[in-house]
Order: C-alpha cells, then structure tokens, then sequence
C-alpha cells in the first residue's frame, strides 16, 4: 500500500504542475488576447483620432481653402465692382463733362445770340397794345437782330417812368401833354417828337345793357349809376372825358357817379364785364370788342384832338436802331396798319 501512495504523489505533483502549466498558458493567452484587443482597440481609437484629426485638417485645410477661395472671390467681386464703379463714376464724370460742357456751349450760344441782337425799349399807351403787338412780330421777322420790347401803360403813368430813369428808347403816348412835359424836361429828343396818330373818344355800353342810355348828356340821370373813366390825374382818356363833360357842364354829377381805372384797357374791361353801366374810352378800344355798344361819339370841340405823338428818348438819341424803327412808324404801309385798327393820321 506504501507504494502505491509513493505512486500517487508521483503522479499528483506532475499532474498539478501540468494543470498549473496548462493555468498559466490558458492565462497567458487571455493575457495577450486581452492585450491584443487592447492594443486593437487603441490602434482603432488611434486610427479614429487619427481619422478625425485627418478629417479635422481636412475640413480645416477645406475650410481654409474655401475661405481663402472665398476671399480671393471676394476680392476679385470687389476689385471688379470698384472696377465698375470707378468706371462707371469715370463715365458719369465724362457724361457730367460732356453735358456740362454742352451746357457751357448752350449758355455760349445764348449770350452770343443776345450780344448780338440789340434790344429796343418802347414805352407805349395802352390803348396801342394790339397794333403794336402786330408790328412787333412783323419788325422782328424782318430785323433779327433787334429785339423790341413794349411796355404798356397810362400815358402818365409811362412819363412817370422816365422821369425816375426807367430804361426806355422810345415814348409813344395817347395825349400831348405828357410828350410836351418830358420834352420840356429835356428828357426827350426834341427833334424826334411827331405828332403821328389821331383817335376819337365814344361812349360805350355793354353790348347787352339794358338802361337807356344814347348821349353823353344822359349820364346825369339818376338812372346811370356807376360810369367807368379813365383816372384824370394820369389817364388821357379820362382827361378827355373830363373836358367832355365840363363842356357839357355835368362833370359835378357824373364825377359823384364815376369808378377809376389806370388805363383805358381798365375802363373797357369793366364795360365789357358788366361792371358800370358805362364807359367812356377810345374808338380804337371799342372796336377790339364785341362786347361792348358805342352809343355816343365826342362831338368835336368838345374836348382837345386826341393825338398820339411819338419820340426817341434824350438817353437814346444816338442809337441808329431806334432812329430807324421810328422811320419805320412813320412809313405809309405802317400808317395804313394803325388805320385797319382805327386809328387816323395826323393832317
């Protein structure tokens, strides 16, 4: 039995160090399993952080490209839009240039156009306006070198104006006595004055008026409420109609009745309108209407001639174009003009 037990321990101590043998291999091989997947596991780990530090220097140098892309883009857009935008301030100043020099050429023009036309200042009655309008288109067109300009007025009103020194080259009045005045003033050509036109003073009514009304005597009744004048003081027309009446010997009555204009064109208006219930005007006046009556005429000697004398102005005297419109008033084919208005020449 000792034997057998000298056996068994034998055969014990061997079989416990194979099982320690085969303990320690199997550990060792989960050892290095565990090592292996741990060293897989932070090669993966290394390959993931790799991998995104590579997507990351991508993205990064992707971004960095795109950006620098996108920079250049941006600087070459703006270089291009600075581009453009200086050409096209380049452009606009040459356009500016141009039509600002156009301008400067334009104004150019102009001034010489004006330098070289010279302009003539005829102050003129009222009642002229129409004919003379007439003539002034027609003396243009046949002298473009010279520009008349018209300005119209009371007589006196226009004498007043050349006594302050208002420009003026020429004074065609509807009465004498204003002419005499400036004349005396030496404010007028003495030699140049003529005595170029007559007229006739009428009494006129709206061409619908109802009252009866048929002679100058007749605006004393007390039917006849309101009479239209010309302002004496200023108005030739209305001095006139004041010799008319004080010859008649009503001018008390019909001065109380009277509404004054400051000028003959005034008076007929208010005729025309319905305003009075009459007026008292030029021939002239009422033949540019039709909607006023001429019922009555000045009988002669009742009032002075109504004379219409023209003249150059003391400052004008030496201007040859003044000289030769006032020829051109004085002609025949002139005269026969103001006739086809009314007017009559001077016998």
């Amino acid at each position: 039995m000792k034997w057998i037990r000298t056996i068994e321990k034998r055969l014990w101590m061997p079989a416990l160090f194979m099982l320690l043998a085969v303990g320690l291999a199997a550990c060792g091989k989960a050892d290095g399993k565990v090592g292996a997947d741990t060293d897989s596991e932070q090669a993966f780990v290394s390959d993931a952080e790799g991998a995104s530090d590579a997507e990351q220097a991508s993205d990064a140098e992707g971004a960095s490209d795109a950006e620098q892309a996108s920079d250049a883009a941006g600087a070459s857009d703006m270089s291009g839009a600075s581009d453009a935008v200086g050409a096209s301030d380049a452009a606009g100043a040459t356009d500016a240039g141009g039509k600002e020099g156009s301008g400067e050429d334009s104004d150019t023009a102009r001034s010489t156009d004006s330098a070289e036309k010279t302009e003539l200042v005829i102050l003129a009655a009222a009642s002229l306006t129409d004919v003379c309008e007439q003539l002034k288109a027609e003396y243009e067109a046949s002298h473009e070198d010279v520009t008349l300009i018209f300005s119209y007025g009371s007589s006196g009103a226009l004498q007043t104006q050349i006594e302050e020194g208002a420009p003026a080259d020429l004074f065609f009045s509807a009465s004498t006595k204003q002419m005499d005045a400036l004349t005396d003033e030496d404010l007028m050509d003495r030699d140049s004055v003529t005595q170029l036109l007559e007229n006739k003073v009428v009494l006129v009514v709206p061409a619908d008026g109802t009252k009866d009304i048929a002679a100058f005597e007749d605006l004393a009744k007390d039917e006849v409420e309101i009479i239209g004048l010309g302002d004496p003081e200023s108005v030739p027309a209305g001095q006139y109609a004041q010799e008319v009446f004080t010859t008649l010997g009503i001018w008390d009555a019909v001065q109380a009745k009277a509404n004054l204009g400051t000028d003959v064109r005034t008076v007929l208006s208010w005729v025309e309108e319905g305003e009075v219930d009459c007026g008292v005007v030029y021939a002239t006046d009422a033949g540019s209407t039709d909607r006023v009556k001429v019922v009555a005429q000045a009988l002669e000697g009742s009032c002075k001639k109504v004379v219409y004398p023209v003249g150059i102005t003391a400052e004008a005297a030496d201007k040859a174009e003044i000289r030769e419109f006032l020829e051109y008033l004085k002609s025949d084919a002139v005269l026969n003009v103001f006739e086809s208005y009314g007017f009559s020449r001077v016998e």
